[in-house]
């Protein structure tokens, strides 16, 4: 049924508004997800080591060899960050030490070879990182999907008369899969990311001890505004799902 515009009683300049949208409510198969939109980033920071064990654990299951070696390339990439973040610290005090001379450059020259090398290997295991993601990912939801379909199986007959009962089942088979996807990969990301923090966070406490609480207060707003955009977002899903299912 198409949906009318009206305005709202008793003020003329509001903005119209649809007929029936205030009514629509978030499906009883989806309220887990509509309590995760309301949480807090408390709740969320808590829940989060939870999520990322259950996509751990399904690679695990899928295959450990690949979970293994994914996991050790990425600490080796991070690690691999640290050096050349060491060696370009390195570089930089021998030029500026007392003052960027022709005679010092040369001298830096085998330093410099370090820090490229080390960009260099940085590219290669993020390349490696995405070559063993790439055999991974599949794996995992090809998984995923066998166990929903065994969970099918064992339903009864009698569940599939019930709408709210296939309508859970299509979206899991859709939107679910996908979220299997981006989950491993959204995993690899924020271990990569978690490496390449604690190696920025140890590179400048080398340095300097002050410097460490400096590098982890700068990323501490944009880690901040990150899960505040990916909160807002879910609620936006959410509340798509009660308007397209109520």
């Amino acid at each position: 049924m198409r949906l009318r515009r009206s305005a709202t009683a008793g003020s003329p300049d509001a903005p119209p508004t649809l007929i029936g949208v205030d009514d629509l409510k978030t499906p009883w198969w989806a309220q887990a997800a509509e309590t995760v939109a309301s949480s807090g980033t408390g709740r969320m920071l808590r829940k989060a080591p939870v999520a990322l064990a259950v996509i751990v654990r399904l690679a695990w299951q899928t295959s450990p060899r690949l979970t293994l070696l994914a996991a050790a390339v990425q600490l080796a990439s991070g690690c691999t960050t640290a050096f050349g973040l060491l060696a370009t610290a390195n570089v930089l005090t021998r030029l500026l030490e007392q003052g960027p001379t022709p005679q010092r450059v040369v001298a830096a020259l085998p330093a410099l070879l370090v820090v490229m090398a080390s960009y260099a290997a940085r590219g290669v295991l993020d390349a490696a990182v995405g070559a063993v993601e790439a055999v991974l990912t599949p794996q995992v939801e090809l998984r995923a999907k066998d166990e929903l379909h065994a969970a099918v199986v064992g339903a009864d007959l009698i569940a599939f008369d019930d709408a709210d009962f296939v309508e859970l089942i299509r979206r899991t088979s859709g939107r679910g899969f996908v979220s299997v996807t981006q989950g491993v990969a959204d995993a690899g990301s924020l271990l990569s990311s978690a490496i390449s923090l604690g190696a920025a966070i140890i590179t400048a406490g080398l340095l300097n001890p002050v410097l460490a609480p400096v590098v982890l207060l700068a990323a501490a707003p944009r880690g901040w505004a990150s899960m505040r955009a990916a909160m807002l977002s879910y609620e936006s899903f959410v509340r798509m799902i009660s308007r397209t299912a109520g």
